[in-house]
């Protein structure tokens, strides 16, 4: 696992403690109606914001067949050249 990966873990766990600490969550208590609409609320929307939001970035990306095909051509003449 690389550092950037070991940092956004941890970052995420600190987002998602605050969040928990702001809708009112206590662990091992029965929780208020509010709580579980918050509850609610982060583990539905947030995740679908994220994932509209990475179906945008992906229609956006420029890659298309083109593209990709002179990609694949210039490592195959990167390898050749390396042997």
């Amino acid at each position: 696992m690389t550092f950037a990966q070991k940092g956004a873990i941890a970052i995420a766990a600190l987002i998602l403690g605050i969040a928990l600490t702001k809708i009112g969550f206590e662990p091992n208590q029965v929780q208020t109606e509010e709580t579980l609409a918050g509850l609610k609320f982060l583990m539905s929307w947030i995740p679908l914001t994220g994932v509209c939001l990475s179906f945008v970035l992906v229609y956006f990306y420029p890659i298309d067949k083109a593209f990709h095909e002179k990609l694949i051509q210039d490592i195959q003449e990167k390898r050749l050249l390396n042997e």
